[in-house]
């Protein structure tokens, strides 16, 4: 049956919504049967994953055998809170329903996403979140605003009557001008403009040549590269959609996570017993399945053949992009009920920024600021008299995040420890000092721009003049002045170029201006003094 259909293909996508739906519910009940203490009633799911299926042919991808993280995360926190006028009794089923069709999905073999195990996780993650956005009027559209509103909550309105519709707009706007500028205010409010952004400047843009070197050097692609090597022509995969044990096994020692297969703690003996329990991996893998690498192919997982087409930096781009969108800390943990973890992920686009102007970032000094943001804003009173436990647990999710961006090449880490927290049988690492990368310079604005920045370059060195360049110097902190010296006018002499930065520096004031422009003739070097 097909699954997929595109903007024109709305017949099809409804006879084989209503055949699905259909099997859906002869299915559910059957699981329900199965299951059920005797005398209990089960009301049919179709209504619920019915909502999922109308947003993904009607708003989304039109896919409806597989579903990423991020994609549940858009329908469940973004369009359902905007389009859906559902009484609170009915929020909750909508969860359920999108749980239920990907169980079916899977049960049916027709689930071609990637790992389940985030799916799930973030569905167990977001379920508070969900209901929070559905009951907050800051998500309401105006005409959802209207329909939640005390004047037609309690009106019998059909959506498919039309006469209902047009009698509760009546009514509406019966009322006195008074009364429905105090209905409508909160919701038109709503819409008005975003904070504004933070303005940033930083420097040149890096050579492309440098960025390929340092996108070839990132691990995540020769952890990929031995990845899609072992696989080879493909492997299987179990019926829930996870590896089978010996290629988890294999693929671990690849890709050197935090994950720990099986071990002793004291007289007990842990063995591995699904591939979904390594989540560190599972995270990483479904990151390869979104970014197109690996697809899933019936009850197998196979390469990609036009991936090896797309060159270093394209690859190391999309990794990083579907990792973050999974997210690099609440995507590979179980839900803090105190939202902890959603509070560092949301750190991570601000402990970045200084990398963009060369600077050092301690690792340890990420963690303190974590843990005082954490500590000022989660009232956890089990942690009163826990700050040790406290530190370790914030620690540990910073970690989380780093490993992304240090894994995809994006930063370098050096003056490190390895240190074993009080609930591991591993050494993790601590601490130590990140410097952005040339491929980091490329990848990283994107992601902290979704924190709140407006991130300008000063655009290639190559085509800035003297006075230009002068000014981007003093906003693009560390640099190495051969390589800017180098890549600055390339078609023109030396003495030229030395002639033109010394005609604008004529014409500076700030001393730390000119102190630039005389360094970057001291790297030029003799033939940058030439008369």
């Amino acid at each position: 049956m097909r699954l997929r259909f595109g903007i024109d293909d709305e017949d099809a996508f409804y006879e084989t919504r209503r055949l699905l739906l259909d099997e859906l519910t002869e299915w559910s009940a059957d699981q329900h049967q199965r299951s059920a203490v005797p005398g209990s009633v089960m009301d049919s799911p179709a209504d619920d994953a019915a909502v999922l299926l109308d947003w993904r042919f009607g708003y989304s991808t039109g896919e409806l055998d597989r579903f990423t993280a991020g994609e549940l995360r858009e329908y469940l926190l973004e369009w359902c809170p905007r389009k859906l006028s559902f009484p609170p009794e009915l929020w909750r089923p909508v969860m359920d329903g999108t749980r239920l069709w990907i169980e079916f999905l899977v049960a049916t073999d027709r689930w071609a996403g990637g790992l389940l195990g985030p799916i799930f996780t973030e569905l167990d993650r977001i379920g508070p979140e969900f209901l929070d956005a559905m009951a907050d009027p800051g998500n309401f559209g105006l005409a959802k605003g209207l329909f939640m509103s005390p004047v037609l909550s309690g009106a019998e309105i059909d959506p498919e009557d039309p006469e209902s519709l047009a009698a509760a707009i009546d009514a509406f706007n019966a009322l006195p001008e008074s009364e429905r500028k105090a209905l409508t205010d909160p919701f038109i409010a709503n819409v008005g403009p975003p904070p504004k952004p933070v303005e940033l400047t930083i420097g040149v843009e890096p050579d492309p040549s440098d960025v390929l070197a340092a996108a070839e050097r990132a691990p995540i692609l020769a952890h990929l590269a031995a990845t899609i090597d072992y696989i080879g022509v493909g492997r299987g995969l179990t019926k829930t959609g996870n590896l089978k044990l010996v290629d988890a096994r294999r693929l671990l020692a690849i890709w050197e996570t935090d994950d720990v297969a099986d071990h002793t703690i004291g007289d007990h003996e842990y063995k591995l017993r699904s591939a979904a329990d390594l989540a560190h991996l599972d995270y990483l893998l479904e990151g390869v399945l979104d970014a197109g690498a690996l697809r899933k192919q019936g009850t197998r997982i196979v390469p990609v053949k036009k991936w090896q087409r797309r060159d270093p930096v394209e690859q190391v781009t999309a990794l990083f992009e579907a990792l973050v969108t999974i997210g690099p800390v609440a995507g590979r943990t179980a839900r803090f009920p105190d939202a902890t973890d959603q509070l560092v992920e949301e750190g991570l686009g601000h402990w970045t920024v200084p990398l963009l102007y060369g600077e050092t970032v301690d690792v340890d000094a990420i963690v303190e600021q974590a843990v005082g943001i954490v500590d000022a804003n989660v009232r956890n009173p089990w942690w009163r008299d826990s700050t040790d436990i406290r530190d370790a647990t914030v620690a540990r999710l910073v970690e989380h995040g780093v490993d992304v961006i240090e894994r995809c090449g994006l930063v370098t880490r050096t003056g490190h420890r390895m240190e074993r927290d009080r609930y591991d049988i591993r050494d993790h690492k601590r601490g130590g000092e990140l410097q952005i990368t040339a491929i980091g310079r490329q990848v990283l604005p994107p992601f902290i721009e979704r924190a709140g920045y407006r991130i300008t370059s000063m655009g290639d060195a190559a085509e800035l003049d003297a006075a230009e360049l002068l000014d981007a110097m003093d906003k693009m902190g560390e640099v190495d002045l051969d390589d800017l010296w180098r890549r600055w006018l390339p078609d023109r002499g030396e003495a030229d170029k030395a002639k033109a930065l010394v005609g604008a520096l004529l014409d500076v004031d700030h001393p730390s201006t000119r102190l630039n422009g005389f360094a970057l003739l001291d790297a030029a070097g003799s033939a940058a003094r030439a008369p």
